[in-house]
């Protein structure tokens, strides 16, 4: 341990030396990725962007079953991704509606839940101005769909009454008892599994405007690519003084690997709270509102999911001998590939429960907990690259090491 410490402090000192050089460099490497993930993102999904639309809801009814349905509806991603839902008074979303702020209204009558439950057929009514948008194209299918769900909700209550009228007992209990008690545990199975079922998808850029994820990817790529100046600042590990260096402190080649590995870690660490400061300095020069909760907890996520990378790139530079320009062949590959996959790494952009988790129960920490073995599960071959190339590197990058006499 003591051997490890001392090659952590020598590291560091070399960085500390050259933290300038390193920081530039970083800089030119990560503006010219971001206009290569930019530019790559443009060419593949330029046809394909779908701004999310606002619809306003009016609930007459105001009672909590529709308070249920309304909050089920917004916790659905299928929907979250297509537009923005708010609940507004009946005359703000008019007034919303004539500026254009929302594409449609959605009016819940009164008696809205009493009509489903008594079998009348009460229509929602829709809202829109004239002239008809792709926007309110697709807010009709998605009325059209949640329609059809009441209805299919209907079918099921009256199957009950059905049976009930086919199969009755002697058992005391009344008919509308009996339905209530029905309505009670079908709104409750119906309306409460969007806590199981909200999310079984990781999705790395869910609340990220595009922005905000090409500067974090960017921040990722800054990483990657200043590894290959780090391997010239280091001393090469082919270098005889370099190799008595760790001999005399009997530095495992391991141990060398998880030395760099965690000075480097301790590098942008420093270098990232340096940045968020600045960031907050000039966002208040100029009013800019961020969320410092979600920005510092996604710091500490992208450094802990690019340590593995990290290592990678470290154990490549040694292999390579020094070859800088393969070195940076890989790091612009894995760079481009970080952009336009949205994070080689999703659990780096850390899971919702984060930014949601005062209103959270200790189900959904256990849900948000397994989030990661399902997203292996959604992206199995992604995790098992990546498990792949780090494995692959350790083993040989260790086996280079011990063929040039770096033994413990």
């Amino acid at each position: 341990m003591r051997q490890l410490g001392i090659s952590i402090k020598t590291d560091l000192k070399v960085l500390a030396v050259h933290y300038k050089k390193l920081l530039f460099f970083a800089m030119q490497m990560s503006i010219l990725c971001l206009a290569i993930g930019m530019a790559g993102s443009q060419i593949l999904y330029a046809n394909k962007n779908v701004q999310p639309f606002t619809l306003a809801i009016v609930d007459l009814e105001a009672s909590k079953w529709t308070d249920m349905i309304i909050d089920t509806v917004n916790q659905m991603e299928t929907v979250t991704k297509l537009c923005d839902i708010e609940v507004l008074p009946k005359e703000e979303a008019k007034e919303k509606l004539s500026r254009g702020q929302v594409t449609a209204i959605i009016t819940i009558p009164e008696h809205f839940i009493e009509d489903i439950m008594n079998g009348v057929n009460t229509p929602l009514t829709i809202e829109k101005k004239d002239g008809t948008l792709l926007e309110s194209i697709v807010a009709d299918k998605l009325i059209s769909a949640a329609a059809k769900l009441l209805s299919a909700a209907q079918a099921g209550i009256y199957t009950t009454l059905d049976a009930y009228e086919t199969f009755s007992t002697d058992d005391g209990i009344s008919f509308e008892k009996l339905m209530q008690e029905i309505n009670i545990i079908f709104a409750k199975e119906m309306l409460g599994r969007h806590q199981l079922f909200e999310e079984q998808e990781v999705v790395a850029t869910k609340n990220m405007a595009p922005l905000e994820h090409y500067i974090l990817s960017g921040f990722i790529a800054m990483m990657l690519l200043s590894l290959m100046l780090i391997m010239e600042v280091i001393e090469p590990l082919n270098k005889k003084e370099n190799l008595m260096r760790y001999s005399v402190v009997r530095l495992k080649p391991e141990k060398l690997i998880v030395s760099k590995v965690i000075s480097l870690s301790l590098f942008y660490l420093v270098a990232g709270g340096i940045i968020l400061g600045s960031v907050a300095v000039l966002s208040r020069m100029v009013g800019l509102e961020i969320d410092w909760h979600f920005s510092i907890q996604g710091l500490f996520g992208i450094i802990l999911g690019t340590i593995s990378l990290a290592s990678v790139s470290m154990i490549i530079g040694m292999v390579l001998k020094g070859k800088e320009a393969y070195s940076l062949f890989i790091f612009v590959i894995v760079a481009v590939m970080t952009f336009l996959s949205g994070g080689i790494i999703p659990a780096a952009y850390l899971p919702e429960a984060i930014n949601e988790m005062g209103r959270f129960t200790y189900n959904d920490y256990a849900l948000e907990l397994l989030k990661p073995l399902v997203g292996v599960a959604c992206e199995p071959i992604a995790y098992i690259k990546v498990v792949i190339m780090i494995a692959a590197c350790l083993m040989v990058g260790i086996g280079m090491l011990r063929r040039r006499g770096v033994r413990g």
